[in-house]
């Protein structure tokens, strides 16, 4: 299945280097979830990035489908 990647602020050029693009179509197998795809584009799951999946803040055990639109993004922490 292919899902429509998105890589907001910082967060491709930190975790994937210069080369790779903001925007990217992921092929992954049926069945994949939010924590698939994070392990697949080696992003660390932690508190510091986050994915929206369709529009809704994503959680790993979350299944992807055929053609969805997942944007990652960076936490913002302060006070």
């Amino acid at each position: 299945m292919k899902i429509s990647v998105t890589f907001m602020g910082t967060i491709a050029r930190d975790l994937l280097g210069d080369h790779d693009p903001a925007n990217q179509v992921i092929d992954l197998p049926d069945g994949a979830t939010l924590k698939d795809l994070f392990t697949y584009l080696r992003i660390p799951e932690c508190r510091e990035y986050a994915a929206i999946v369709e529009k809704k803040v994503g959680k790993p055990e979350d299944p992807l489908s055929d053609g969805m639109a997942v944007t990652f993004f960076q936490t913002v922490y302060g006070g």
